[in-house]
């Protein structure tokens, strides 16, 4: 029997079990093949791991959230093999947790004790500004109206650009720093999202901004050791913990309202300092 491991890297937590995932499968006589999620992010990473899966695999455990669980189903792309996802990330409505701990689920799992539930996949096709429509009648004659200008695209590489000044240098811990560019695409999303949920809270009658920015930090409270932290810079698309609760927030008007954060205090950044995407 041949199983495949899935981690998300950058939490200390999914390492950990996966290490101690492997040990027990090789005590049950299972070979164990495992794969960062850092390396699932991209076509390069998904072949090169591609090419080292053995052509009968058996099953996939993935250690993380819905993102892990996600990528996992991209590499094995129309492959038949079961997945097995245990909660590891903030995100879990695709995986099971982990309450009774990862061996006796995994147990379960090979004993035939659990029960599989089939889900569908959607192939999506992108077409971009005057590609035709792949699926519709006529497609060739009738080309997608023009929805993002050219000017709008240079304006949103311009304000990615300064995303990745806003992140690029900052270190999460001593001598470990950010890779702006690296990781643009999830500083993009964190941005975005804070950004949403900020606009949601001012419409409830008597705003709460402090207990909605205490707990959107509390989101991204973590530990890990220097290796690790220092291994995530320099694999990992998500900006360490500490910068995806600091760094977003700092860019919010409100926040500042909220905290009355002033010159000099540690948080504050001029207002010509600050990033909005959207």
């Amino acid at each position: 029997m041949q199983i495949l491991v899935v981690r998300n890297n950058s939490n200390p937590q999914a390492v950990d079990a996966s290490m101690l995932l492997v040990a027990y499968l090789g005590e049950q006589g299972i070979r164990a093949l495992v794969a960062d999620s850092a390396s699932l992010g991209n076509d390069q990473g998904r072949a090169a791991i591609r090419a080292q899966l053995p052509e009968v695999l058996d099953m996939a455990v993935v250690l993380g959230g819905d993102g892990t669980v996600l990528h996992t189903v991209h590499l094995l792309n129309n492959r038949q093999v079961p997945i097995l996802p245990v909660n590891f990330g903030r995100l879990g409505f695709l995986a099971n947790a982990d309450d009774n701990g990862l061996i006796p689920l995994v147990a379960e799992a090979l004993a035939g004790e659990l029960t599989a539930e089939r889900r569908s996949v959607l192939s999506l096709d992108v077409a971009c500004e005057g590609e035709p429509d792949p699926y519709g009648e006529g497609a060739e004659e009738v080309p997608y109206p023009q929805i993002v200008t050219e000017e709008d695209y240079a304006a949103f590489q311009a304000l990615c650009e300064k995303v990745v000044a806003f992140y690029d240098g900052v270190e999460a811990a001593p001598g470990i720093a950010c890779n702006g560019t690296l990781t643009i695409s999830e500083n993009v999303a964190d941005l975005g999202a804070l950004a949403c949920i900020t606009d949601i809270e001012s419409q409830e009658e008597e705003p709460d901004y402090q207990t909605l920015y205490r707990t959107a930090a509390r989101t991204w409270r973590g530990t890990g050791s220097r290796e690790m932290r220092s291994y995530s810079a320099l694999m990992d698309v998500h900006a360490p913990d500490k910068l995806r609760g600091n760094r977003a927030l700092q860019s919010l008007d409100e926040f500042y309202e909220a905290f009355d954060i002033q010159p000099g205090d540690g948080m504050y950044l001029p207002q010509e300092a600050r990033v909005q995407i959207w």
